[in-house]
C-alpha cells in the first residue's frame, strides 16, 4: 500500500528502532539498506500513480477527453524514470 510505504519511510528512524528491539520479535521484518533503498526510489513512482487515482476515485470522475491527456502525461513521466540512467532501476 502506497501510503503504508510512505509513513514507512517517513518514521524509518522510529520503525527501525522499533523493530530491533529485542523485546517486540520483528529483527526478522528489519528492511535492508538496499530495500530501504528502493523504497526511498519507488515511492516518486508511486506518487503518479495515486495522484490519478486519487482523482479517478471522485464522485465526479474526469470525461475520455479529459482522462487522456492525463494517461499520456502518466506515460511521458514512467518514460522518464524508465530512461534515467542517474537513477538506479526501479521499473
Amino acid at each position: 500500500d502506497f501510503a503504508c510505504l510512505k509513513a514507512h519511510l517517513f518514521f524509518k528512524d522510529k520503525v527501525q528502532l522499533f523493530m530491533s528491539t529485542s523485546e517486540h520479535s520483528l529483527h526478522d521484518y528489519l528492511l535492508t539498506t538496499a530495500q530501504w533503498k528502493l523504497a526511498e526510489h519507488l515511492v516518486p513512482i508511486l506518487e503518479l500513480f495515486n495522484d490519478l487515482m486519487n482523482i479517478f476515485s471522485q464522485a465526479k470522475v474526469p470525461l475520455i477527453y479529459e482522462v487522456v491527456p492525463m494517461l499520456e502525461s502518466l506515460e511521458h513521466a514512467l518514460d522518464h524514470v524508465y530512461n534515467a540512467t542517474e537513477e538506479p532501476a526501479v521499473i
